[in-house]
């Protein structure tokens, strides 16, 4: 109430008249409470989002698991230059491909592996540095489909993925001219290409695009004899006089 001058009481004063102020509540430190910063859970999800962030950009990426081991779940992994990478993380090498028709003719192919399991050909080492647009991917070989990878003839380079039921690819190194001593010229298997193509097989599997083993499985020549009564039949055939 004012006074007669029409002046207001002064404010009360804290401590007046024996009462004691209330006391400031107390900071608390929950770093370790549950959901704080500091709990162990939040570390965990702070490293986790660390990781994915550190492996999330780049065509080389490689996702990895808690435990710091490769996913079997990651992104195509580029072919490094230690098996034969090249500047785009593809893998290059020239192959025979068995023809499906009935003739089954080799051809000579360029062919081109990149990190996602894809397999394309060519009909020249030119069309083969050239841009994989899609006017030149034309039926690839997709190794996300194979089951299987056998040889019936590791000694000629023979390799053979299934891709299930019926449908099979065949490929065998090419074979490359030896100049020996005596001057004379002959062609062999060069059988480091083939152990270059293993490894560019355990590289898919590892990085889990290739589904099955990328061991070569080798199965006999049981194989190799029957086409070659199949050809011999065949020529016999040819040979008969009309």
């Amino acid at each position: 109430m004012a006074d007669e001058g029409g002046l207001a009481p002064p404010p009360a004063i804290e401590g007046a008249d024996g009462a004691e102020p209330e006391p400031e509540p107390e900071e608390v430190d929950d770093s370790g409470a549950e959901g704080g910063e500091g709990s162990p859970g939040t570390q965990a999800e702070l490293r986790k989002s660390k990781k994915v962030s550190k492996y999330s950009s780049g065509a080389a990426a490689n996702p990895l698991t808690e435990d710091g081991l490769p996913s079997m779940t990651s992104r195509p992994t580029a072919f490094p230059l230690s098996l034969g990478g090249d500047k785009d993380g593809n893998f290059r090498i020239t192959m025979d491909k068995k023809s499906p028709t009935a003739v089954s003719a080799w051809q000579k192919r360029w062919c081109v592996f990149t990190p996602d399991g894809k397999v394309y050909y060519f009909d020249s080492i030119e069309a083969s540095r050239g841009v994989l647009d899609d006017g030149v991917k034309k039926d690839p070989l997709d190794l996300t489909q194979c089951r299987r990878i056998t040889s019936n003839n590791l000694a000629s380079c023979h390799v053979e993925f299934d891709l299930g039921g019926k449908k099979s690819v065949q490929l065998r190194i090419t074979k490359e001219a030896m100049q020996l001593p005596s001057g004379s010229v002959i062609k062999r298997y060069d059988k480091s290409k083939l152990a270059e193509l293993q490894e560019v097989l355990h590289h898919l599997e590892r990085t889990g695009v290739l589904p099955c083993e990328a061991t070569i499985e080798k199965i006999g020549d049981q194989t190799v004899k029957k086409e070659r009564k199949e050809l011999a039949a065949r020529s016999a055939v040819m040979a008969m006089p009309k």
